[in-house]
């Protein structure tokens, strides 16, 4: 008793013997069928004692087994009998003594019954509904028991199990191709089939090519094919893992089934998607080699649909085979604690030499029926061929790989040239790809027809890898994806020219391909112009410009005008999209074009060559743009972002090109103007915000206003404007400061410039002041220091610290105050004449002539006045003797007013006050504006807290060097040094600084040695960057893990790899939670000597475009360094803004002066303002208290009213 279609399969030949009420009417089957089935059920025990002979048991299972080709309105007494079988299947003491005797003959025979419950049951009984669900109930029950034999396989022999697997073959021959079953079964029956085939270990020959046969036939259903591609995928990882390790596949073959549904599948065993089998080793090869040919050759298969699947199942096979070890779980495996190493990838003419035929075959393939098939065949070929690593491959696979790429990639059907550019845009970037060049015409012919704006194909395909790749509205271009592909390949291409061209012309040989590579350079220009004006999609368009500025870097020494062309090409865009409503590009591509520009100020120097004015040029048209913007924004048409980029594009170009800029009056009246616009948008723009729409950036981005942290939209434009003009008055021409630009402000403090014992805050010679909220403003009087008495002023804003030294000059340089010498000693007048006697008079002869001569008459007692005269002038002259000394020291001329010790009364900051009021900062009218702050400890924290926060943007990246073999991070760390490659690529991203005496910043390093006495460092007027170099770094023998070089390198951001192991770089090598972007170099060798392909990893997928260095690009080592340096920076800005939200170091020294201000500073009325300037610091400070302590005294005075009126 067996269904008749195995029969006739002659798999199973029924015994005609058997069967014996098949043809006794239903009723009389009914009754006797039901009565047996019932009694067994119900009462087993007992009945089963009365079988005694195998003859009994053969006439009941007559009986049972007739139950099963009954009607489904008796599926009562069917599933009653499933339950009798179940028992004496799986329960021994269920079973008639008989039965057990001869188990393996009553087991064959219950399956034989069990095969008539899949035969439909007649014309019409598929319009029950309720029926055909019962139908599907009990045929489920029934797979279930075979999958339950196939768990408890060791009961059974091997005939039996053959027997078995031909009764489900059979079962599953006559549902799929004779048409004799329930349909709805189809991916049911195929899941315990193949699942017990693979439970029975069968090795028979004979029973393999039967399913091989019957899978052929069975290939024109899409079950089929969809339930072989689960099997032979689950054997295919766990081939994969028996062969690589436990890094890689699965540890037991774990099938995932297609097509179950609750629906066809209501058992839970028959309807589990997934299955997993623990098949010994030797077995599970045995079987993935036996199950690959189950369909025969795919190319056989005529359903073009059901090739396609059968394709892209052999596609994943192979895939998981050729990117073995590209990415195991490594943290995961360490947490396990499993010893485990990472392999090798097959070679790919191994691969090839199992799948090659048939992917040969199907992409040579000249019906246009089967493109679908062949687009999946081209994929999965460039897949196996472009990777790293695998060994040399075999030049008749590289002959016929490239044969077909260029058959394909000329094929009218868009669905090929798709899957060719989607599996091969990094073709260029391998060297085990001998000769691949010769694909550079044919590669570039179709990327300059699809970025120039080609149209697609006129229908929709089917096929799911490919279809998306072609969008469905107008006239149908390709889409962005093909369109990314083609820049990847265009933009890998960038280096060629100059490096093969110029090789080439040194080695002597202009030949062809010489000239080859000359026209490819055009070539590439002309496309990227092209693509600038016809890219519509966001992202693609953001690469292409970062693709402009690496061709510029690469061109620059052979022709500087390359960049004043592309400069005004994207200048162009900004022209006639940015200053209008965003409707045609969003912000983030305006926000490209600028961070592109400003990346370009570094070949400035260059590009004057062919345009000298270009700075000028540049700077006028944003300056024009800027204003239209703001009057956008007024309007919601435009984003605050968009306009604070601007103003950052700007002030670089500033930098570079001041001196051509402001001797231009036109220029900076226009500058000037777009920042007064800028510093005044809060104007009239009250009700403004900033847009937000499907054209501008998403919150995610980091190009949304969100990296003004703290401040508004409207805040961050004003900042930015502040930015440029603070730029224009504190480093234009003054940069770099330094011959190292570590230190572009001040290093002094408060504390270094006192001169008394006491801290800054109580010192008698320093005062603290603001100046429009703006700039804090420190003054250290130097009494006898520095060439007093001066001053020290320490001045902060957004921009920095500055210091500077005043004294008051008044024509020639003073002396020091303590080395004045005495002045004014009179040494003019002598006392000679006042001494000894007076000269007789002289006789006046004439006069004489003419006197008459009388007598004079003697007077009484005249004697005595001539002997007092006598006595008088004795006297007199005895006195100037002993005055003479006294007169002769005598100083009686007119002396210069002396100078006044300045620092004898309490108030030791006269030259302060002096050097203020000069300044006329002590104007009455300034008193609301130049404030003095409350001195304390707090207030000196907060100088110090914002001294503690950089002027510049500071970076921290890790640059880490992998040699040959070594895929753990231990590994890595160890590395002392490096390859001479490596070495020069390090001098290439910045300047080696002492660790111990830099003045900038030092990214975490230390200065005692222990994190090296070197590092790389680079520094312009807003950047600092750190690189953090395991190699440059001591190891500590005690401590095999390094931690103190991963603490640094692990909490990197962005991460540079020097990659030179043959295999690609795991991203997870080194286990960190911060390290969200890698950028992996690999030095190329052979022909490509000289020239590093990137790899460009972020550990998010929504990250924004960031460049200049796109992922797949291949660099000269020329211009690595400074690319690389900026793609890091631009990253790990990007990280920051998306992980700690970070702003940039202007905007957090505003809103840190601004909190000072709110703290420390208060109005004064104007007596006590300039009294303090009078009185000592203790004195000064009772008079200045701030706002807050006010508003505690005010408040405290208040609250007994308060609680009176309560």
């Amino acid at each position: 008793m067996l269904l008749g279609w195995i029969d006739e399969l002659g798999l199973i030949k029924s015994d005609p013997r058997k069967n014996i009420i098949k043809n006794f009417p239903l009723e009389v089957k009914r009754v006797v069928i039901s009565s047996i089935v019932e009694y067994f059920n119900n009462q087993n025990d007992s009945a089963k004692n009365n079988l005694t002979t195998t003859a009994h048991v053969e006439w009941v299972m007559e009986v049972i087994g007739q139950a099963f080709s009954m009607p489904i309105v008796d599926h009562v007494s069917i599933d009653r009998a499933i339950n009798v079988y179940t028992k004496w299947l799986f329960e021994v003491d269920q079973r008639p003594f008989p039965m057990q005797e001869n188990l393996q003959y009553f087991i064959q025979q219950i399956f034989n019954h069990f095969s008539l419950l899949f035969e439909e049951r007649g014309e019409n009984s598929s319009s029950n509904v309720e029926e055909r669900k019962q139908h599907i109930y009990l045929c489920n029950r029934v797979l279930d028991i075979f999958l339950q034999m196939g768990v408890k396989g060791d009961m059974l022999e091997e005939d039996t199990w053959n027997h078995i697997l031909k009764v489900i073959l059979g079962v599953t021959d006559s549902t799929l191709r004779g048409k004799r079953g329930i349909q709805e079964l189809n991916y049911g029956l195929l899941k315990v089939l193949f699942e017990l085939w693979l439970c029975s270990l069968s090795d028979d020959k004979v029973m393999w090519n039967h399913l091989q046969e019957h899978g052929i036939l069975w290939s024109k259903n899409n079950a089929t094919i969809n339930q072989w591609n689960s099997v032979c995928i689950g054997l295919t990882n766990r081939v994969i893992n028996l062969l690589y390790g436990p890094s890689e596949g699965t540890s037991v073959v774990r099938i995932q089934w297609e097509g179950l549904n609750p629906k066809n599948n209501p058992n839970p065993n028959v309807g589990n998607p997934t299955t997993e089998l623990d098949l010994p080793d030797e077995y599970v090869y045995y079987a993935w080699n036996q199950f690959l040919h189950v369909i025969g050759n795919p190319n056989k298969l005529v359903d073009p649909e059901i090739h396609l699947k059968a394709f892209q199942g052999i596609e994943v096979i192979t895939h998981s085979l050729a990117y073995v070890g590209t990415d195991p779980p490594i943290k995961k495996l360490k947490e396990q604690k499993i010893d485990f190493r990472i392999p090798y990838a097959p070679n790919a003419n191994s691969i090839l030499d199992i799948f090659g035929p048939w992917y040969f075959e199907s992409v040579f393939r000249d019906s246009p029926y089967y493109n679908q098939g062949r687009a999946v065949a081209f994929s999965a070929l460039c897949k196996i061929f472009c990777r790293k690593g695998g060994g040399p491959i075999s030049k008749q696979y590289l002959s016929l790989f490239y044969k077909s790429i260029i058959q394909g990639l000329g094929d009218d059907d868009p669905i090929v040239v798709i899957a060719i550019l989607l599996g091969s845009k990094k073709i260029f970037s391998y060297e085990e790809l001998e000769g691949s060049h010769i694909l550079i015409p044919h590669y570039m012919k179709v990327c300059d027809r699809i970025l120039g704006g080609a149209t697609g194909p006129t229908t929709t395909p089917t096929n799911s890898t490919t279809k998306e790749a072609i969008s469905n509205s107008g006239s149908q271009k390709y889409n962005n994806e093909v369109r990314n592909a083609c820049i990847t390949i265009v933009s890998s291409l960038i280096c060629f020219s100059n490096h093969f061209a110029t090789q080439r012309e040194l080695e002597g040989e202009l030949n062809s391909q010489a000239c080859l590579y000359k026209e490819l350079k055009f070539q590439i220009q002309g496309v990227f112009q092209k693509a600038l004006k016809s890219e519509k999609n966001p992202k693609n368009l953001q690469q292409i410009i970062w693709a402009v500025v690496v061709l510029i870097f690469e061109e620059i020494d052979y022709n500087p005008e390359i960049g004043v062309i592309f400069i005004r090409n994207l200048m162009d865009l900004v022209k006639n999209f940015a200053s209008r409503p965003l409707k045609e590009y969003p912000a983030e591509v305006f926000i490209t074009i600028y961070e592109a520009l400003s990346s370009l100020t570094s070949l400035y120097n260059q590009m004057i060559e062919a345009e000298p004015l270009l700075a000028r040029e540049v700077v006028y048209q944003l300056s024009t743009i800027i204003p239209l913007q703001v009057a956008l924004l007024k309007q919601n048409q435009t984003t605050a972002k968009l306009i604070e980029e601007t103003f950052y594009s700007l002030c670089d170009w500033l930098m570079c090109g001041s001196y051509v800029i402001l001797n231009n009056k036109e220029s900076i009246t226009k500058i000037v103007f777009a920042i007064d616009q800028g510093l005044n948008i809060t104007k009239g723009a009250s009700s403004m915000t900033a847009i937000t729409n499907n054209n501008t950036s998403s919150p995610s981005s980091p190009t949304t206003s969100s990296q003004s942290g703290g401040i508004s939209d409207l805040e961050a434009i004003k900042t930015s404007a502040e930015f440029v003009l603070s730029h224009m008055m504190n480093h234009i021409s003054h940069f770099p400061t330094t011959s190292d630009n570590a230190a572009i402000v001040s290093t002094l403090t408060e504390d270094t410039e006192c001169l008394d014992d006491l801290e800054p805050e109580n010192s008698n010679y320093v005062r603290f002041y603001i100046y429009d909220n703006h700039a804090l403003i420190s003054l250290v009087e130097q009494p006898n220091e520095k060439s007093g008495p001066g001053v020290t002023m320490i001045c902060r804003d957004v921009t920095g610290k500055y210091s500077w030294d005043s004294r008051a000059l008044y024509g020639e340089i003073p002396q020091p105050y303590t080395q004045l010498e005495e002045r004014g000693i009179y040494t003019g007048s002598t006392s000679d004449g006042l001494l000894g006697h007076t000269p007789e008079p002289e006789q006046n002869e004439v006069l004489m002539q003419h006197s008459i001569k009388r007598d004079i008459k003697s007077r009484d007692g005249i004697d005595l006045f001539m002997d007092m005269i006598d006595i008088q002038e004795e006297a007199e002259y005895a006195f100037i003797e002993e005055t003479q000394e006294f007169y002769e020291d005598l100083d009686v001329s007119c002396n210069e007013p002396s100078m006044r010790y300045k620092y004898g009364g309490d108030c030791k900051a006269s030259m302060s006050r002096l050097l203020l009021s000069t300044m006329g900062l002590l104007n009455i009218g300034l008193t609301n504006r130049f404030v003095p702050l409350q001195s304390n400890a707090k207030l000196l924290r907060s100088l110090r807290n914002i001294d503690g926060t950089q002027p510049r943007e500071t970076h921290k990246i890790g640059v880490v060097y992998v040699k040959e073999g070594q895929d753990d991070q231990q590994d890595l760390f160890v590395n002392q040094g490096g390859s001479e490659e490596y070495s020069k690529f390090l001098r290439s991203l910045g300047w080696d600084v002492s660790l111990e005496q830099h003045l900038g910043f030092m990214g975490g390093l230390d200065k005692n040695g222990s994190t090296g006495v070197q590092a790389p460092y680079f520094a312009d007027y807003k950047t600092e960057v750190m690189f953090h170099v395991p190699t440059m770094m001591p190891n500590n023998p005690k401590d095999p893990q390094q931690i103190h070089k991963k603490r640094h390198v692990g909490n990197d951001h962005v991460n540079i790899i020097w990659s030179e192991h043959t295999r690609d770089y795991y991203r997870n090598t080194i286990i960190s939670q911060f390290n969200f972007v890698h950028i992996v170099l690999y030095p190329l060798v052979k022909s490509m000597h000289g020239l590093l392909r990137v790899d460009v990893m972020v550990k998010d997928r929504s990250y924004p475009v960031f460049g200049p260095v796109l992922d797949g690009m291949i660099l000269s080592e020329k211009i690595v360094g400074s690319l690389i340096r900026q793609t890091a920076v631009n990253g790990s800005r990007i990280s920051r803004a998306k992980s700690t939200g970070i702003t940039r170091p202007y905007i957090q020294r505003k809103l840190l002066i601004q909190e000072l201000a709110t703290r420390y500073k208060t109005s004064l009325e104007t007596d006590k303002y300039f009294a303090s300037l009078f009185l000592s610091k203790e004195h000064s400070n009772l008079m200045i208290e701030p706002p807050s302590k006010k508003l505690k005294t005010k408040e405290a005075t208040s609250s007994p009213t308060t609680t009176q009126k309560k």
